[in-house]
């Protein structure tokens, strides 16, 4: 049965395949060409992190990363169906909103925390340097009302989920976007989940109060583990199936592709964000899992 360790077999096949993309030659006029090679290089390697066998980091912090990887996917697939030169344009002024945008929120956060910390955008130039964000950010407007793109004024892009809705990605961004999201915003179901105890009562199967109740991120270590290594495989496929033509795959790696695709296809259970064990459920047996299955899964 098709199981994890097949998933870091097939990565460390495709790694000096993966490598041979990953190193470029400078073309400041394809600033695209660059981030597409730095989110796939990113993708690659967050797989070989969660699938080496040496002690990986502790997956509950990991899996925020998935989200990163499917807004790269999602946003750079969006931009794919401009021109090469409206994709320049677009990007040169996203990355410089970026820039001035943080450089002017570092700016007052040290001025108010640590003000004998010499950080730009330097004392005195703060105002210059909010001038010049203003103007990247009217730039935007104008490249936003060329394409069309009705947006919220703080936004550079349209929303993920309307790029996904665009680029037919929308039942990934509502599921592994929006589960991968709970980690980078407030979620009581993620907090709460970090709690483990001997808090049920055997009789009744309710909330015993009282209970002894441990909270700790190395609760469903394995759940997670499995879910970013699984998603992680999931989304890397995603990433060559949608922007593969752009990347140039050669024939051995989309031979390789198909065999990530095979072992994904073939594992047994895939991870869910709400599990029958979570709830305390009795989920399917084994069998009924087995005979769900197709035919040809096996």
């Amino acid at each position: 049965m098709t199981g994890h360790s097949d998933l870091r077999r097939i990565f460390e096949v495709l790694k000096p395949h993966a490598n041979s993309l990953m190193a470029t030659q400078l073309d400041t006029s394809n600033l695209f060409a660059h981030l597409l090679t730095a989110a796939f290089a990113k993708t690659f390697e967050f797989n070989l992190v969660l699938k080496s066998e040496e002690q990986s980091p502790d997956p509950y912090f990991c899996t925020a990363t998935l989200r990163g990887i499917c807004e790269d996917i999602i946003a750079l697939k969006f931009i794919s169906y401009l021109s090469i030169a409206d994709r320049q344009e677009l990007l040169t002024n996203v990355q410089m909103v970026s820039t001035f945008d943080s450089m002017t929120k570092q700016g007052r956060f040290f001025s108010r925390y640590r003000s004998h910390q010499p950080v730009l955008p330097g004392k005195g130039n703060q105002t210059s340097a909010e001038d010049r964000l203003k103007q990247l950010k009217s730039e935007n407007d104008v490249i936003k009302k060329k394409h069309g793109w009705q947006t919220s004024p703080f936004q550079e892009l349209p929303s993920v989920r309307t790029m996904a809705i665009a680029c037919n990605l929308l039942d990934i961004y509502d599921y592994i976007y929006a589960v991968t999201s709970k980690w980078v915003h407030f979620s009581p179901r993620t907090l709460v989940r970090m709690g483990w105890g001997d808090i049920l009562d055997p009789g009744s199967s309710h909330l015993k109060e009282g209970g002894p109740l441990t909270f700790t991120t190395r609760h469903f270590a394995k759940y997670y583990y499995e879910f970013n290594s699984f998603y992680g495989s999931f989304l890397f496929l995603t990433f060559a199936d949608q922007l593969g033509s752009e990347l140039g795959l050669s024939p051995e790696i989309k031979r390789i592709l198909n065999e990530l695709r095979d072992c994904i296809d073939h594992i047994f259970r895939w991870p869910e964000d709400i599990t029958y064990e979570e709830m305390n459920l009795p989920g399917p047996t084994f069998l009924q899992r087995l005979l769900s299955r197709p035919l040809d899964s096996e």
